[in-house]
């Protein structure tokens, strides 16, 4: 039934088109990570900050072809040798304009009175809206071993010939060096379409990707795309702390929806 209200929701949202909400979806409110101005000449920009590896992100970020807002970051953690150390910071991106949309419409048809946390975690997973991840490497990696990680992390989440396909995200980092600092960006595009940037540091993965520079990998299979989003937003995440921050930040998004709703409503009269 839920499936169900979903896919109703996104022929919703195709066919009513996007709710002018882009500039104050931008700036209504901040994920709860960290709350910081950078002063400019003449404005103040905003960045989220994961306080477990002090990685701070842009509010606003080139991914998939679009400016997208930053619902938050958190950290992947591992153990070794018994001790917890954090690998790399993660922050999620989406666009924010038919996200707002659609979650809007997902709140209104009651959505989110149920298990609101997951809930949310699956309307931000199978929303109808650019959606992106941006990695940064807190210590030093080797690249087989993360490609590795990710065939582990998904193999379970696919079936037949997808598992192929996951195949090509290992072979990208197979015989790199992932430097702390080195930065990955996946964007998942609405049409289905996975892309990877990889970058060491300095926000040159964030330039790539503005510039419109040829992805270091393509994958078309959506059934892949959506298996890696749901790593970190599925029931059962990687890190509970990164999630739980996409989640609040999902729900400060929409918020800032509810707002501009009632501002309309009550202007209109």
């Amino acid at each position: 039934l839920r499936r169900a209200v979903a896919a109703r929701i996104r022929e919703d949202v195709v066919h009513e088109g996007a709710c002018d909400v882009r500039e104050e979806v931008f700036t209504s409110s901040l994920p709860s990570q960290e709350r910081k101005e950078r002063k400019g000449p003449d404005v103040a920009s905003l960045a989220v900050k994961d306080k477990a590896t002090g990685v701070e992100y842009p509010l606003v970020e080139y991914v998939a072809g679009a400016e997208q807002r930053c619902l938050g970051a958190g950290a992947r953690s591992k153990k070794i040798a018994f001790v917890g150390v954090h690998v790399y910071a993660v922050a999620l991106y989406v666009d924010p304009t038919p996200a707002a949309k659609e979650l809007g419409l997902r709140q209104r048809g009651g959505f989110f009175e149920e298990d609101a946390s997951d809930s949310m975690g699956e309307a931000l997973l199978d929303g109808a809206f650019n959606k992106g991840l941006h990695i940064v490497m807190v210590r030093k990696l080797d690249g087989k071993a993360f490609g590795d990680a990710i065939v582990e992390a998904l193999t379970p989440r696919l079936f037949g010939a997808d598992k192929e396909a996951i195949r090509e995200i290992s072979n990208l980092f197979d015989g790199k060096e992932l430097l702390k600092g080195t930065e990955i960006i996946v964007g998942w595009r609405v049409e289905g379409q996975l892309e990877f940037y990889v970058r060491e540091g300095n926000g040159k993965v964030v330039q790539a990707a503005k510039e419109g520079m040829v992805p270091d990998l393509v994958l078309e299979q959506g059934a892949v795309s959506r298996a890696l989003f749901s790593v970190y937003l599925g029931s059962d995440p990687i890190s509970a702390d990164a999630k739980s921050s996409y989640v609040e930040g999902g729900f400060e998004l929409l918020e800032s929806e509810i707002v501009k709703r009632s501002t309309r409503k009550g202007g209109s009269g």
